[in-house]
């Protein structure tokens, strides 16, 4: 079986390109929503246009939402194994004592 790496800085690093890409998205929604000169041939483009966007913008946010799900696991992991790392190391060391 495969194994999951996780790393949080990549993690991180996506999110903020992620947040960037919606940003562009509504962007290019606000310009297909102002953009009122246009005849009918192109209003069937702009219109699918958007829908696009909206996808697209629906997408990227949940992406945006799992992988802060996932760096709050992480964290959670990170705890548990430092604090169970902690709880070993006092009582190897009362071994020795």
């Amino acid at each position: 079986m495969a194994r999951l790496e996780v790393h949080p800085q990549r993690l991180t690093q996506f999110n903020l390109q992620i947040e960037e890409e919606i940003r562009h998205i509504r962007q290019w929604m606000q310009l297909v929503e102002e953009c009122g000169e246009y005849d009918t041939m192109h209003l069937q483009q702009l219109q699918e246009m958007r829908q696009r966007l909206e996808r697209m913008h629906l997408d990227l946010v949940r992406l945006h939402e799992i992988n802060e799900s996932v760096l709050v696991q992480c964290a959670g992991m990170t705890r548990t194994l430092d604090d169970d790392l902690k709880e070993e190391t006092w009582k190897f060391a009362q071994l020795f004592e």
